[in-house]
């Protein structure tokens, strides 16, 4: 009698898989290319998040330097190069998020930024204006200050 309710709940285990495996359905290309582009985007996000100053462990505030010019923070298209001069030919030295800290000194159509690891940078003065945050709509982007040890720029929303 045991062995013939074995037989009977290993029956059923089958049936039930078989059940859940034929409602699983393959996948289109369309399903395909979207999670290619989820990876792609994906990756782009891991690579800007990597280029920022790693977060200060100690649990005190941080205290910031002031510049010794203004820097406003403007909105921009996330994933455009920083040129190292301003000039489309020279070598990038990183790339934007929605935001950059900008002097708002232009040269021959383009407009100093500062890095997120503090150095100073160019991009095309055409592909900043406000800062848009599209989550919470009506939040202000902010230079709040620099950081000390590498001159990064911390940008406060308000």
């Amino acid at each position: 009698m045991a062995m013939r309710m074995g037989w009977k709940a290993a029956g059923a285990a089958v049936v039930a898989a078989v059940g859940i495996a034929s409602g699983a359905q393959a996948q289109t290309p369309e399903d395909i290319a979207r999670l290619e582009r989820f990876s792609r985007d994906r990756g782009r996000a891991l690579a800007l998040t990597h280029q920022l100053a790693p977060p200060i462990s100690t649990g005190s505030p941080e205290r910031l330097v002031q510049p010794e010019r203004l820097w406003v923070c403007k909105g921009t298209q996330p994933g455009l190069p920083i040129y190292s001069s301003p000039d489309r030919t020279s070598a990038p030295m990183g790339v934007t998020q929605e935001f950059v800290a900008t002097s708002g000194a232009t040269v021959g159509g383009f407009v100093q930024v500062m890095g997120y690891n503090g150095r100073l940078g160019f991009v095309p003065a055409n592909t900043l204006g406000p800062y848009v945050n599209t989550v919470k709509p009506g939040v202000q982007c902010t230079v709040e200050g620099l950081r000390r040890r590498d001159n990064s720029p911390v940008f406060g929303f308000h």
